[in-house]
């Protein structure tokens, strides 16, 4: 039978009817505080309360705990909405995690969110990723949205915890693309369209991300020198690599500019633009729709459709391939560290294939 008074640091708590109570001297006030209910009726439950507020008189946060209580029936909608109201998120990143919280609050709109735990929340984004065929990916998007709104609620008082702290992302297979052979390059390169031949051409000669050549003003392309500036890119505020020749003499035969016509089946003409260099802060990329040739190709080759970031895969591993060292591989494709140069680096399983066949040579 637990006793009926105990004593917890500066707390003094008793069980009065059904439920438990506390009180407490406050050496400031010089005055008793209490009695005050700890809203439980067992003797565990009571212990674990005394033990908390003992805790915050230590610390001198009492006025949190009484916060704390003031809120506890705001609700996961609630909590929701001023998280989406205060974030300073990117507008596409925004409508994302709205969207995403959408579904999270078809469930908890008016659940208090003191009340949502860790297993919780970790059913429900299970019972979500059987029933709606999530992959790892999209159900840590949906923690990572759900994290945000309880890191919100904990920072206003809304919750004693973040209680979605402990929960851990799934590890997610890497999605790699794979390099481009020589023999699928020749291919593609004969079959894209002309406008399409002149922007793959660059991206495989200088493994730049899309974004970055989409930046590439006619005053960053030095080709008396072969040089070429690459601004604001991922990594750094901006590199010079250099260019190959052929590469040189693109960038020539670009600057009076290009435009080409294009009709396509079922659709409006489109207009692909390649600006010319009258204008040195004219960005060399204009109106290019790389992605529907792309996918016109990769069907008329018999491949999976080709993204343009295989095109950075491809570029570093035709380096590595031809020996350059992964130093200078990374200073060329701006990656910061080896082990991420490596993984664009990657070696072809048909160069496999014909690398073995030198332990054939001179058996003959």
């Amino acid at each position: 039978m637990a006793p009926r008074k105990q004593r917890e640091g500066a707390i003094t708590y008793y069980k009065q009817g059904n439920y438990w109570h506390y009180y407490y001297w406050d050496r400031v006030a010089k005055k008793r505080v209490g009695p005050r209910s700890l809203e439980c009726t067992t003797y565990d439950k009571a212990r674990e309360e005394a033990k908390r507020i003992s805790h915050a008189l230590e610390k001198g946060t009492m006025g949190k705990l009484d916060t704390l209580k003031e809120n506890r029936g705001v609700t996961f909608g609630e909590a929701t909405d001023r998280y989406l109201d205060e974030c300073e998120l990117a507008e596409k990143s925004l409508k994302e995690d709205r969207t995403r919280l959408a579904m999270v609050r078809k469930d908890w709109e008016d659940v208090p969110i003191s009340t949502i735990d860790a297993g919780q929340i970790d059913s429900w984004l299970a019972k979500k990723r059987r029933s709606k065929g999530w992959s790892k990916s999209t159900r840590n998007r949906y923690l990572s949205a759900i994290k945000q709104v309880f890191k919100k609620a904990h920072s206003l008082n809304y919750t004693s915890e973040n209680q979605a702290v402990s929960l851990k992302a799934l590890k997610e297979e890497e999605n790699i693309p794979e390099p481009l052979t020589d023999a699928v390059m020749e291919s593609l390169m004969h079959i894209l369209p002309e406008y399409a031949k002149y922007y793959v051409a660059i991206l495989v000669d200088t493994g730049l991300r899309k974004g970055e050549l989409a930046r590439i003003r006619w005053e960053d392309v030095d080709t008396a020198n072969k040089q070429l500036r690459i601004p604001k890119s991922k990594a750094q505020t901006f590199r010079v690599i250099p260019m190959t020749n052929r590469l040189a003499t693109l960038f020539d035969s670009l600057r009076p500019g290009r435009t080409w016509a294009q009709t396509q089946s079922g659709h409006s003409n489109h207009t692909m633009v390649w600006p010319d260099d009258s204008d040195p802060k004219a960005l060399v990329i204009g109106q290019i729709d790389l992605k529907k040739s792309l996918i016109s190709a990769s069907k008329q080759i018999g491949i999976k459709n080709i993204h343009p970031h295989q095109f950075r895969h491809t570029f570093a591993t035709r380096l590595m391939q031809r020996g350059v060292a992964i130093e200078h591989i990374m200073a060329l494709g701006g990656w910061k560290s080896a082990t991420m140069a490596k993984r664009y680096a990657r070696v072809n399983p048909v160069e496999l294939h014909e690398q073995i066949r030198v332990l054939e040579e001179g058996d003959a």
